[in-house]
């Protein structure tokens, strides 16, 4: 892969998430005369094949996994610096400013915290904090087997200062019903109106699990209809059966400006949503 079609391909990841950051049940209100609000109209965008700008030296991009931006308008990605023979020195979190340029560049193992082997998503809360997931194991070595050691969340300032872990490397099959393990987490939000991160849990385990963002304390957790989750046999997978009572892999979990929490299950195809006070 060149530094041109890394470029592009950071060009096209930018696009995708501001096409797609809007939030969910937002629409028009500003209907006069009685008529019905209307959806507004959908935003149209061009993509600037000259951002970001080059990358520094001889930095390589891998696998980007996550996009996310923050006050400032600088971008964040995250990236999997082992999935690309020579990416293994780029940085795997890298903000970039609204010109391009690399305004933070830093990740990977450092005192006080477990950096995982695959990294998994990315938010930047409202207080600028960066939050990085680590969940999944495909083996980039062939001669090894995938695991389920990547299982938790890390959150730093934008300078790359650890401030707190949830869950532990190498403890991935705590199950659902653990308060204090996560099991290959997928996703990661924060509320800024609770302050509390809600991760989607995951590829291991069958359920969303909110945590305090400060403490890291744990809050609640739930599967689908707020069922318990239940990490037993579940029946195959039928559009015509049943509507299944488990989360299937629940891989992204977003808010929108009602406050309802959404979550892609992605093993039953399809979105689901709660109200944010049945807790």
């Amino acid at each position: 892969m060149t530094a041109i079609r890394s470029r592009r391909l950071l060009a096209a990841c930018a696009l995708l998430f501001f096409s797609s950051s809007r939030p969910l049940d937002e629409t028009a209100v500003g209907a006069t005369g009685g008529s019905a609000a209307q959806p507004s109209p959908a935003p149209a965008f061009t993509v600037d094949p000259f951002w970001p700008r080059e990358l520094p030296g001889d930095w390589l991009l891998g696998n980007v996994v996550g996009v996310a931006t923050d006050s400032s308008d600088n971008v964040w990605i995250i990236h999997r610096p082992n999935s690309q023979r020579g990416a293994e020195n780029t940085p795997p979190v890298i903000a970039f400013d609204p010109a391009g340029a690399v305004a933070h560049a830093w990740g990977g193992p450092g005192a006080g915290y477990d950096w995982g082997t695959q990294t998994h998503g990315i938010h930047v809360d409202h207080e600028d904090n960066v939050w990085v997931g680590f969940g999944g194991g495909l083996p980039y070595d062939l001669s090894s087997r995938a695991t389920t050691d990547n299982a938790h969340v890390l959150k730093f300032t934008p300078e790359g200062e650890f401030l707190l872990q949830i869950g532990d490397f190498g403890r991935g099959t705590e199950g659902s019903g653990s308060t204090a393990f996560l099991g290959q987490p997928t996703d990661v939000f924060v509320d800024r109106a609770s302050d509390e991160v809600y991760i989607s849990d995951g590829y291991t385990n069958r359920r969303v699990i909110v945590f305090d963002a400060n403490t890291g304390e744990y809050r609640r957790h739930w599967s689908a209809y707020g069922n318990p989750p239940d990490d037993g046999p579940q029946p195959p997978f039928s559009r015509g059966g049943p509507l299944p009572q488990q989360f299937n892999t629940p891989h992204c979990v977003g808010r929108a400006a009602d406050g309802r929490v959404y979550v892609c299950d992605r093993g039953n195809q399809r979105l689901t949503a709660r109200s944010r006070e049945k807790r």
